[in-house]
């Protein structure tokens, strides 16, 4: 397939379909402060499921759970201890096998773990927010 020729119709739907909607970005100083007010309208969940690693929970996500808790959510920290992250099978069901039925993920960090996050919230049909922690995801 030329990359640039347009998608047929089939394609577009495939791809439409798995795309997932940006609904706000902030980018700015503080913007972890706002976390819990973008949470809360974006679902009624109270349980938050925040997943990121070792070096995301010290730069932002032990703040966030705070930030998070402070406003009258349940945290279920999931901490990926392997470095680097690996986006494989045995990560996917690792972070499934710690979630449950209902609840509102996060990803905090970038790259791989928003990755795994994503592709997680997808296929369960939840929706899902990231914190990212490095420049790259602007």
């Amino acid at each position: 397939m030329d990359i640039f020729q347009p998608l047929s119709e089939e394609l577009k739907h495939k791809y439409i379909e798995v795309s997932s909607p940006i609904n706000k970005i902030i980018i700015r100083e503080g913007a972890i402060q706002e976390v819990p007010k973008l949470i809360s309208h974006l679902t009624e969940e109270k349980l938050i499921y925040l997943v990121g690693d070792q070096n995301t929970f010290r730069v932002a996500g032990d703040e966030l759970a705070k930030l998070l808790s402070q406003n009258q959510y349940d945290i279920s920290s999931i901490v990926l201890e392997d470095d680097p992250i690996a986006a494989d099978p045995d990560t996917i069901f690792k972070i499934i096998r710690d979630i449950g039925q209902k609840g509102y993920l996060i990803a905090c960090g970038s790259g791989t773990i928003n990755d795994l996050v994503k592709y997680i919230g997808y296929k369960l049909g939840r929706r899902y927010s990231v914190v990212a922690t490095a420049p790259s995801m602007v």
